[in-house]
This record gives C-alpha cells, structure tokens and sequence, in this order.
C-alpha cells in the first residue's frame, strides 16, 4: 500500500449518471472501496426512467453517509450534469467519475500524493480500457506527462499522444472552475486537459489504476449538434486552445511550437474523422 499523505483533505467525487444501474453499483463499489476514506461521492440522476437507478444508490447509502444523491426531475442533458455534480462539490480537490468505469483501490491515494505538491494541478494514472461488448482489455497509449517538465513539454507531449481520458483524472477543485461556464463542443475534454496543462504541472502516474469503460459494441465519439457539412465541429478545439496558448507564461518560441503542433492535430481528426469516413 502506498503512503498515506501526511494531510488529508476532502476529495470530491462528482458522478453525472444516467440509466445504468449494474455500471452503477460496480462504479460504487470501487469509490466506495478507495483506501483514501476523506471522500464525498455526489450521485446526479439525469432523470433516469423507472427506480432502478434510486434503489443502487439506496442500497449504498445505508451504509455509507459519504454519498450524496441528487436526481433531476428534467434532464440537464450531458454538459449540465456534468456541471452540477462540479458545482455540488465542496472538496478542495475533484474527479468525475462515470458509472461504467472501474478504478483501483489505490487511485485517489496514488494521485492525490502527486496532486499534494506545489503547483500541481492535475494528476491521472494509467489506464485500460475494457471493451465490455467484445470481453477484452486494452493497455491505453497515455502520454508521459512529469511534473518536472516544462508547460511547453508537456503542452507538446499531450497533443503528441492526445488522450481525452485525462478528463476524468483527478484535479485541483480551484482550477477548474472555468468548466462551470464553458460551452460543450466536441473534443472538448482534450481542450479541458491541455488548458490544465497551460495553467500548472501536470502530471501522470505510473500504476494503471484506472479502466475506462466500453458497454457498446464501438466506440464512437458523438457530436453535440448536427451540422450540415462535416460529421463533427473542429474550430472551437483550436481557436479555444490557441487562445489559451497566447495567455500561457511560455516564451514566444514555445507558444509558436505549440500552436504548429496543434494545428496538425486538428487536422489530423478532421481527416480521420471526415476523409476517411468517405472512403469506409
């Protein structure tokens, strides 16, 4: 078991969920289960049909008062759930956790070493994802990103292997507060994670301590709105990223290598994700 830090501040867990009681109980029983017991776990029910929902979260409660639940009697849709559970919290470090992920005992403890530093801001571990449809696992290609690097290294590292799952590490409350009055668009979790790393140190953990989980039978990325000539919306990701690299405290030289290299990334989903899908 890992060393306990030598405080113990109050790490909130905002859990946005919707209809999916099984995914829900083993969401619960991992948090639940965390060996770094100083937790608050706010459940917001997205106005799921039927009782089932309620009944898990009832279940849990009985014997744990860390838990909170919530449930809207009108759907805030995704962004606005998302928001409710952030804006809910009252610990001085947060995670959003969804209930078709696992995470080891260990995660938070594991994390929460690192994020206790100075300056730093965001901490995730590695992790898998398992593709429950299809019975099998895959170790996920994360970037190393080091406390000990630069803004820029780690901005450059990042968009190198880009890696949206760094959404869901865990973070310092205060500095994500931005969320609370940000639009939703697509790729914006990558947008989230690279503004993280433009503001302090951020910084992944060696252990896989985390699985991301896949109920369908493919992954897809969905779009927030229909749109009449491309499946997905591009330019809020790079507009919103270079703006934030123009506001960061790198030299003039690291902000022009950033912006080159997200350009290029940018570019590289929209061919992916729209030549490509032409010629399937």
């Amino acid at each position: 078991m890992c060393k306990v830090p030598e405080r113990y501040p109050l790490v909130s867990i905002g859990m946005p969920v919707y209809n999916r009681p099984d995914g829900l109980r083993r969401s619960l029983t991992c948090l639940t289960n965390q060996t770094y017991k100083n937790i608050e776990i706010i459940v917001s029910d997205n106005c799921s049909p039927g009782e089932d929902v309620k009944n898990v979260i009832g279940e849990f409660m009985q014997h744990d008062n860390r838990i909170t639940y919530c449930r809207q009697e009108v759907s805030l849709g995704v962004d606005g759930n998302f928001k409710f559970v952030l804006e809910k919290a009252t610990g001085e470090f947060f995670m959003w956790a969804a209930d078709d992920d696992e995470w080891s005992e260990e995660f938070i403890e594991q994390c929460l070493k690192v994020l206790l530093q100075v300056d730093v801001v965001s901490v995730m571990s590695h992790f898998k994802t398992s593709y429950r449809f299809e019975g099998r696992e895959e170790i996920a290609r994360v970037p190393p990103l080091s406390i000990d690097k630069s803004k820029a290294q780690n901005a450059l590292t990042f968009l190198g292997c880009i890696t949206p799952t760094l959404f869901y590490g865990l973070h310092k409350r205060s500095e994500i507060d931005f969320f609370l009055h940000d639009d939703f668009y697509e790729f914006y979790d990558c947008y989230f994670v690279l503004k993280l790393i433009l503001t302090g140190r951020v910084a992944v953990v060696e252990p896989c301590l985390y699985t991301a989980g896949v109920d369908a039978p493919t992954y897809q990325i969905k779009a927030s709105n229909k749109y009449r000539f491309t499946q997905l919306r591009y330019s809020p990701l790079l507009f919103n990223s270079i703006k934030q690299v123009f506001l960061s405290t790198m030299k003039v030289h690291e902000k022009l290598s950033v912006i080159f290299k997200l350009i290029y990334v940018v570019m590289s989903l929209f061919w992916s994700h729209e030549i490509k899908r032409m010629f399937r």
